[in-house]
Formats: C-alpha cells, structure tokens, sequence
C-alpha cells in the first residue's frame, strides 16, 4: 500500500520520492547499533500461528506452550540483552553463559598472557569460555608462523600418510605452506593437542571442544603412516605369538612385518585401495584378517588417546586449582563402528551440531528431535 503525503501547498509528492525517503528511514532504523531490550519488558508471543506440515514427521509433538508469569519472572532477573548489529530476533531475551571463538586458536606460550585479560572480563560477567580444537588440525592461526614456530609440526611427523607415501594436503596458506590433514594416530599430533590445551587453561579456559571426534578412526587409504605401521607390529606380536601369527596371517617374521608394503605387494595402491573399501571388496583372505586387526588397533590408539587427553588435562587444571571440562563432537551415536560407548568414559559430554534452518525454527526446536 502507498501512503499520500503532501507538503505546504496542498502539492502532491512524487511516489518515487517517497520511496527513497521511505528507504533512508528504513535504513537508519536498521542500522542503529546496538539494539537492546529491557529485561522489565513485559513480551508476549503469539503461538496460536506456528503450524506444522504433515512431512515434518513429529506426530505427537505438542506444539509451543508456556507459563508466560514464569517466564517473565525469570526475565526479570537478567540484565539488558544486547544484539550486535542490530538484528533483534523473535524470542525471549536470554542470559549468555558460555562463548567460545570469540579469539583466534591459542597455540603459542605468549598468547597466555594477551587472553588473560579477555577471560577475567568474560568471567566477571559469569561467562565462561570453551575453547575450539579440532583433531584434523589447527584453526585460526597463522599456518606459516606456526610451523617456524614448531618445526616438528609438519605431515612427516603430524599427519595422514596414504599407502602411496604421500601426505593428505588440504590447502595451501596465503603464503604457499601446505596445509595438512592432521592424524590423531601420530604421537607428536597427540602432544601438539594436550600441550596446546594446557596452555589454554594456563589462561584461564574453562572447557575445550575437540571436534572431528573421531579423529583418524576409523583407517582408511590414508593411515599408512610410519608410527600407524610400527604401532600395529607392536599390536600383533603383543597379542599374538609367533605361532598364532604364522597359522591365522602367514607372518614369518613379525619384527620386520610392514603392513603397508604387504598390501603392496598384493598390488594395491592409495586409489585402488580406497576403491575396494569403499566398494566392499575382498582384500583376500589374509589381507581381510588383517584389516580386521588394523581397525581393531586404529580403535585401541583412539581410545588411549581419549584416556591421556581426559585424565591428563583433568589433573593440569586441577593442579592449578581450577576445574576444566572436556566435550567432543562425536556425531555417530550408536553405529556399530562409530559407538559413542568406546569414548564417553574420557569426556564430560558429547558435543552435537544443530543447525536451527535444517530444523525449519521455529516450526521444529531441538526440543522435538533430541
């Protein structure tokens, strides 16, 4: 619809004028920084117009309700909310009580003393701060500085190794590094992750999420690293002896057994390989007893590592008189290769990825799908 308007002079002004003048005001209100909303406020909400569609699969789901005195006593007691950039949404204002990459990665001991600061204030406004990491890798840092920084951080010592020898490169920096994918089965990635969280909670951190959850399980066409090959000689000639290998895998002589060169020399390289796994072929008797064996192992390093992760970074904070908590996304639940079983004794919850427009909010809330 279109408002008249007319001036000193009874003339009328001309509609594209108006809606340039209309545009501005829309653009000043938008833009006001920032927008707050006074906790005494008293808000309604109209639920009676949230429907459902029949696809949406949530039978029996009773739709929005609730106790607007309750809540509004709740409110009551929180501080003005205030919405960055001016975008006010339709809910109820509410109270943050956990941030998390507000700052870049923290991985070097003169950071500690650039975020102590930054976490005192946060905490000061009971917020407390849960750092990012993710078994793949670093984020938010300089790559190039870094690897100066630790030598030993590169895809010889760190990262995947596929059966052809070569490193899994996922990009390259602004300045040319490669960019590796990082593998969890790698002793020097494992001390990278422990050592770079202790220097979180030297700063004051009060949780870490490790994302990628399962890191480098289960193995693939790209674990064919030297401390994955060594790890699973020592693996077999632990649980095996020499004559049980000789009878179930044809191993001689174990101490020399490599089982990337035997996969090899069955013909196999990175591609082929990853075809056949992804396909279901057979690798051949032997080779399908071994495989076997090597997820088994890839399995046990995963869950030792949780293990070191959890009670080594717990007795850290606690030596500093401080209580840490320790999440990972770990997003497969129950499948039978993925079961959240082998790993939730290491961390004090799991960590989930919702996303409010695959939901379709505020048709469905988490509420409806947990």
């Amino acid at each position: 619809m279109f408002f008249l308007c007319f001036y000193k002079g009874k003339k009328l002004l001309s509609i594209k004028l108006m809606s340039v003048l209309l545009l501005l005001v829309l653009l000043l209100a938008y833009c006001y920084y920032p927008v707050t909303f006074p906790a005494n406020t008293n808000y309604s909400h109209n639920i009676s117009s949230l429907t459902y569609r029949d696809d949406e699969n949530i039978a029996g789901v009773p739709k929005i309700s609730s106790d607007e005195g309750k809540i509004q006593e709740w409110l009551d007691l929180l501080g003005t909310l205030e919405v960055p950039a001016g975008n006010p949404v339709d809910i109820y204002p509410v109270r943050e009580t956990m941030a998390i990459d507000l700052w870049p990665g923290l991985y070097f001991p003169e950071e500690v003393e650039v975020y102590k600061p930054l976490l005192e204030d946060l905490h000061a406004q009971g917020i407390k701060y849960m750092i990012y990491r993710n078994f793949y890798g670093v984020t938010d840092v300089n790559y190039t500085y870094l690897c100066e920084y630790y030598p030993g951080f590169n895809a010889a010592n760190a990262g995947f190794i596929d059966l052809d020898g070569n490193p899994y490169i996922v990009d390259y920096d602004p300045y040319g590094t490669p960019i590796f994918r990082a593998s969890t089965n790698r002793p020097y990635w494992q001390n990278f992750l422990v050592n770079s969280t202790k220097l979180a909670i030297d700063a004051g951190v009060d949780a870490v999420v490790f994302d990628v959850g399962y890191g480098h399980y289960p193995p693939s066409e790209l674990n064919f690293d030297p401390d994955s090959i060594k790890g699973f000689r020592e693996f077999l000639a632990e649980k095996y002896t020499s004559e049980e290998l000789t009878s179930k895998f044809n191993i001689t002589d174990i101490s020399t057994f490599d089982f990337g060169q035997y996969l090899r020399d069955l013909g196999y390289n990175a591609s082929s390989l990853k075809e056949s796994l992804e396909q279901g072929k057979s690798l051949g008797y032997y080779a399908v007893l071994l495989w076997s064996e090597w997820c088994e192992f890839h399995l046990k390093v995963l869950v030792e590592f949780y293990k070191r992760l959890y009670t080594e970074l717990k007795e850290y904070a606690q030596s500093k008189g401080r209580e840490f908590y320790i999440f990972s996304n770990i997003y497969h639940y129950l499948d039978p290769q993925y079961n959240i079983l082998y790993l939730i004794n290491y961390v004090d919850s799991i960590y989930a990825e919702i996303f409010f427009d695959d939901l379709q909010y505020p048709n469905r809330t988490p509420a409806t799908v947990l």
